[in-house]
């Protein structure tokens, strides 16, 4: 009888730790997904971050061919809807 108690607290334990990582890599994996989206074409100007190695670096403007793809770019700020105007 004491072997059955100690093998079901050990089931139960190792249940735990293992929903525990399911549940922290599943947190993880949310903050990596990007977007399915349509091939549609709606531009959309945005400013994109850019790291430099030696100095700071200007945020470029770049033109996505739609919001959601721009969504998908972590650095991209969205600045206004149509193409990015030449400078």
């Amino acid at each position: 009888m004491k072997y059955l108690y100690l093998s079901v607290t050990i089931l139960l334990f190792t249940a735990c730790i293992q929903t525990k990582n399911k549940k922290e890599s599943m947190v993880e994996t949310q903050h990596r997904t990007q977007h399915f989206c349509t091939r549609e074409y709606r531009p959309v100007c945005a400013k994109v971050e850019i790291q430099c190695v030696t100095t700071p670096c200007e945020a470029v403007e770049k033109t996505f061919p739609t919001k959601c793809v721009m969504s998908n770019n972590p650095h991209a700020i969205f600045l206004h809807e149509g193409v990015c105007k030449k400078k």
